[in-house]
């Protein structure tokens, strides 16, 4: 599922730097999202909260510079496959990517913000190889 672009277009820190987000411990430090936005998110997407539901996540990852702003925050269900845990493994491939100096800080915004299921079919599918993604493409 991906995030209605009328909600949750994505939001990024203005002054973040590659150098900003790969020093250890800066997204910890940069978490400030409480639990009445966690509700006004639910409350925006028309959704319950409960062990069914999603998990209030950024769209662009506070690892790669993505603000708590309302506009870059949604309730991003399990299922339909590919669901939260996929959404963590491209955000840990483009956080290295990016540290490593393989992609721009921008570049990896971008794809995750424009459609986060295609960025991870580009960027974390192909480490699983042709079989495995023969087998589970499911819908998407």
């Amino acid at each position: 599922m991906l995030p209605d672009p009328k909600l949750t277009p994505g939001d990024a820190l203005p002054a973040v730097m590659a150098a900003d987000i790969c020093t250890p411990g800066w997204a910890t430090e940069h978490r400030h999202v409480t639990e009445s936005m966690r509700d006004q998110v639910y409350a925006e997407y028309g959704r319950t909260r409960g062990p069914d539901c999603c998990e209030v996540d950024h769209l662009i990852q506070l690892e790669l510079g993505g603000s708590n702003d309302m506009k870059n925050l949604w309730p991003q269900p399990d299922a339909p496959r590919p669901g939260w845990d996929e959404k963590d493994q491209l955000e840990n491939e483009l956080h290295a990517e990016v540290c490593a100096g393989k992609m721009t800080l921008a570049d990896a915004q971008h794809c995750i913000a424009s459609n986060w299921v295609e960025c991870w079919e580009k960027h974390v599918v192909p480490g699983y190889g042709p079989e495995w993604a023969s087998e589970n493409r499911h819908g998407w």
